[in-house]
């Protein structure tokens, strides 16, 4: 292990997953696609992109 700066996340995520097999995931890391297993993953949950409305009304 190395050490790292303050306040540096020990991750890079999230990655694009590209396939999945029993207990490994490939996913796509920069411009690389590695296999990782399913123990060192973390689930991303994201947050949907809200489209803004408006609101029309005459005086």
């Amino acid at each position: 292990d190395r050490i790292t700066k303050y306040l540096v996340p020990p991750y890079s995520g999230p990655q694009l997953v590209v396939s999945r097999v029993s207990k490994h995931f490939a996913i796509q890391v920069g411009s690389r696609q590695q296999t990782v297993s399913i123990d060192r993953l973390k689930p991303a949950f994201l947050l949907a992109e809200i489209q803004p409305f408006r609101v029309s009304f005459s005086i």
